[in-house]
C-alpha cells in the first residue's frame, strides 16, 4: 500500500447494520470481531447477549444445537469473565441447563446432576453469578431428580441465585422445570426480596411424577402471611399432558395465589397437546384474572409433533378442540371487557412428525371457527416456528 493512500473507514452506523443483520449467526459475529477492532464492541454485545451454561460432559450434545455458539461450560465462561471482565455487561439472558436427560438416554444417572462426581457446575456458578450485574432474564432448567429440593441439594448455588433474583435488572424468570417444592421456594424468595420480576414462566412435565406434588393438592403454594404479593405483568403456564386447572390454575391463580392478579396484563397458556377439555381450563384461567387481562396467547400443539410423544397424543387433533366455544366465551362482554388481543400460535404442519392432510392449513381453519373475535379485530392466528432446547422444551424463535 502506498504511504499516501488513505485506509477506508466504515461508519459506525454501517457497522451496526452489518452486525444487527447477522445477530443470530454467532460464528459470523465472531469472525467480524477478528477482522477489525471496530467490529469488536458491537459484535460482542450480540455474542454474549444470551449465554447458556452446561456441564462439560454434555457441552457437545445435539440438544443444544439451537443455542449453537452460546453454550459454555462453567470453567470456560468463568475464565472469560476473569480475562475480559467487560463482557459481563453484555450478558442479558442467562440459561442454566442441568438435567439427566441431556445425557445419553442409555446412561443411568443415580446422583443429583449438579452434585455428580463429573459435574463442574456447582463449584463455579456462585463465582459466575457475582460477576453478572446486568442480567435481565434467568432460565433455570433442572428436571426432578429423586424428591430432594435443589435448595438442599446445592445450597451454594441457591444462595448465589437468590442474590441474582433480587437484582433490580432481573425482570424475567423461566423455570423449566424445577422440582415442585422448588416452585414454592422460588416464589417465596421473590416475595421476600420484594422482587422486580415482572415476567414469569413455569413449565411442568407432570407425567414424570408418580403422584401429584403436595403443593398442588393443598393449593397453598402462595399462602405466606406478611409478605407482599408478586406483581407480574405477564405469566406463562406450560402444560405437559396434565390437568392444568388442578396443577397450574388453582395454585397460581386461585385463592392462595402468590401473585397479585390485578397486575397481570398478558396471560400465555402453552399446551404440549390440546383437546376439547382444555377449553374449560382456558376459561377458568381467564376468569381468575378478570378485568385486568388485556392480552391472551394460546400456544398449541408443540410436543405432539415429536416422534417420541405418546402415540395416543400424537393422534389427537385440535379439530375437536372446540374453538367455537372459546370464541363465544371470550366474546362475552362481561368476560372480555378489557381484552385487547387474542393470539393463537400453532406449529407449521411441515414441522410435525404426525402431519396428515387433515391438519394442513390449521391456522386458517381455526380462524374460521372464531368469527366473533375476528369481527372485533382482536384475533390473530398464525404459524409460529420455534426452537427446541434441551430435547423437550420449545419456545418461539426470538
Amino acid at each position: 500500500m502506498c504511504a499516501n493512500q488513505t485506509i477506508p473507514v466504515l461508519y459506525q452506523e454501517l457497522l451496526e447494520h452489518i452486525v444487527s443483520f447477522n445477530h443470530r449467526d454467532i460464528h459470523t459475529l465472531r469472525a467480524c470481531s477478528l477482522v477489525a477492532h471496530s467490529f469488536l464492541s458491537s459484535s460482542q454485545s450480540y455474542i454474549f447477549h444470551e449465554v447458556a451454561l452446561v456441564r462439560s460432559d454434555v457441552k457437545n450434545s445435539k440438544t443444544f444445537d439451537p443455542l449453537n455458539g452460546r453454550v459454555y461450560t462453567c470453567p470456560r465462561f468463568l475464565s472469560l469473565l476473569e480475562t475480559s471482565p467487560h463482557i459481563s455487561s453484555f450478558v442479558k439472558v442467562l440459561r442454566l441447563y442441568d438435567d439427566q436427560y441431556t445425557r445419553n438416554s442409555t446412561e443411568t444417572v443415580e446422583q443429583l446432576p449438579w452434585t455428580n462426581d463429573d459435574s463442574d457446575m456447582e463449584p463455579y456458578l456462585p463465582r459466575i453469578f457475582c460477576r453478572l450485574g446486568q442480567v435481565q432474564q434467568i432460565t433455570i432448567s433442572c428436571f426432578p431428580v429423586e424428591r430432594i429440593s435443589w435448595h438442599v441439594a446445592y445450597p451454594a448455588v441457591a444462595t448465589a441465585l437468590s442474590k441474582m433474583l433480587s437484582m433490580q435488572s432481573v425482570s424475567k424468570v423461566e423455570m423449566d422445570p424445577l422440582q415442585y417444592l422448588d416452585v414454592a421456594e422460588v416464589l417465596s424468595l421473590l416475595r421476600r426480596e420484594n422482587s422486580h420480576i415482572r415476567h414469569l414462566s413455569i413449565d411442568f412435565p407432570l407425567f414424570y411424577l408418580d403422584e401429584p406434588p403436595t403443593y398442588a393438592v393443598n393449593s397453598h403454594v402462595g399462602e405466606i402471611s406478611g409478605l407482599p404479593l408478586i406483581e407480574l405483568e405477564s405469566l406463562r403456564l406450560i402444560s405437559w399432558a396434565c390437568d392444568m386447572s388442578r396443577y397450574l390454575i388453582r395454585p397460581f391463580l386461585g385463592k392462595h395465589s402468590p401473585l397479585d392478579l390485578s397486575t397481570i396484563r398478558h396471560l400465555s397458556l402453552q399446551f404440549h397437546w390440546i383437546h376439547s377439555g382444555d377449553v374449560l381450563q382456558i376459561q377458568k384461567a381467564v376468569n381468575k384474572i378478570g378485568v385486568s387481562l388485556e392480552h391472551l396467547t394460546i400456544f398449541v400443539d408443540t410436543w405432539n409433533r415429536r416422534h417420541d410423544a405418546p402415540l395416543d397424543y400424537r393422534e389427537r387433533d385440535e379439530d375437536n378442540m372446540g374453538w367455537e366455544k372459546l370464541d363465544e366465551y371470550l366474546s362475552d362482554a362481561k368476560t372480555s371487557q378489557s381484552l385487547q388481543s387474542v393470539e393463537i400460535l400453532v406449529h407449521p404442519c411441515q414441522e410435525s412428525h404426525s402431519c396428515s392432510p387433515g391438519r394442513l392449513n390449521r391456522a386458517a381453519r381455526i380462524r374460521t371457527q372464531m368469527p366473533r373475535l375476528r369481527q372485533r379485530g382482536i384475533l390473530q392466528v398464525k404459524e409460529q416456528h420455534s426452537r427446541e432446547i434441551r430435547g423437550g422444551f420449545y419456545e418461539p424463535n426470538p
